[in-house]
């Protein structure tokens, strides 16, 4: 679990950015060799690859901490290669003949460990909020923090209890659903849950942005709406758009044709 202190790292942001374009680069680069079949995770990209994305937007230095109020992992991505993810997401296959019969179960347990104790959902609550503390004698159970929302921006304050923990949910960013029906399905059960606990692929967001979000594709949540105000910022649009295309392409899916548009048309915005 990752320490966390009372300032920002803002070197360890232009790391992770810096890394991050490497990471397409190289995604860039092996793409033919994934047409190829020279290997892959679930028909995806290189597991070398693989590992450089994930670690790109993962990426916390020891140490690294946020004041409530600055941008949690879904706002920071700035000066990421968003044309190098444009031109992934043209390559990505068109589904139109989706597959039935999904059920939640099928991608096994709510949350995983993530070892010592601790949950994949308490790892990605340490990673997304600011100003966190543990609950007494654990060393991984987030009992306070603050997240800014990373759909729509603003503040939510997090306290762990029965009645209170709803406030912060953990939105799985390409929905479960989705995945079943654009590839998932063919997956063994220990890659779905796989899938279904890889960091990369989880956001801490507030409540109302989670049900809101509940299943959409990505086009579908772009144009959602909560009380009449758009349910995806645009501060937050690119990123968004650039993490669901990620994992798209680490995991080897499809796409709608409607997504397949969306997500070039933005991701080429977004470098313009």
């Amino acid at each position: 679990m990752r320490v966390r202190g009372s300032a920002a790292h803002p070197q360890g942001m232009n790391f992770a950015k810096r890394l991050l374009v490497v990471a397409v680069a190289a995604i860039v680069l092996s793409f033919f060799v994934v047409l190829g079949g020279n290997g892959g995770l679930f028909g995806g990209l290189p597991s070398r690859v693989v590992d450089t994305l994930s670690d790109a937007w993962n990426h916390r230095p020891a140490g690294y901490s946020r004041a409530a109020g600055t941008p949690g992992p879904g706002l920071t991505l700035e000066g990421a290669d968003m044309g190098g993810l444009a031109d992934q997401a043209a390559a990505v296959r068109v589904v139109t003949n989706p597959a039935q019969g999904y059920e939640p179960d099928a991608f096994g347990e709510d949350w995983a460990s993530a070892g010592g104790g601790c949950t994949v959902r308490d790892e990605v609550l340490a990673r997304d909020l600011a100003d966190v503390t543990y609950s007494e004698g654990s060393r991984c159970q987030v009992a306070t923090g603050t997240l800014v929302d990373p759909y729509r921006g603003f503040e939510v304050a997090f306290t762990r209890g029965r009645a209170t923990s709803s406030a912060v949910q953990i939105d799985h960013v390409l929905a479960r659903a989705t995945a079943w029906r654009t590839g998932a399905n063919d997956w063994s059960a220990e890659q779905r849950e796989a899938f279904s606990n890889d960091t990369l692929n989880l956001l801490a967001v507030d409540g109302p942005s989670n049900a809101a979000k509940s299943d959409k594709t990505l086009s579908e949540f772009a144009s959602a709406t909560i009380d009449g105000t758009p349910a995806l910022a645009e501060a937050g649009r690119c990123d968004f758009t650039a993490r669901y295309v990620s994992v798209v392409v680490k995991y080897g899916l499809g796409m709608y044709q409607a997504d397949k548009d969306y997500a070039v048309a933005t991701l080429r915005e977004c470098a313009a």
